[in-house]
């Protein structure tokens, strides 16, 4: 059976014109206004095995992404 591990990321639209992240699973980021925007991240993320499931807007200012990859044992 496949198992997964799964990352929240929840972005904020700073003011007003710069996507960026803000949360990681529940955790606000450190210095989140001087961070690369948004899709730098979600590139990265794909570098590195994640794939995105879904994406839930909230409010003007908020989105929530989702993503997955398999747990591999080792």
């Amino acid at each position: 059976m496949q198992l997964w591990d799964y990352l929240f990321v929840i972005t904020d639209l700073a003011g007003g014109d710069r996507l960026l992240v803000r949360w990681i699973n529940g955790q606000e980021l450190p210095n989140w206004k001087q961070s690369p925007p948004a899709f730098e991240f979600v590139k990265s993320l794909g570098l590195q095995g994640w794939e995105l499931v879904t994406v839930d807007s909230f409010g003007m200012r908020h989105t929530t992404l989702i993503f997955k990859r398999p747990i591999t044992s080792e």
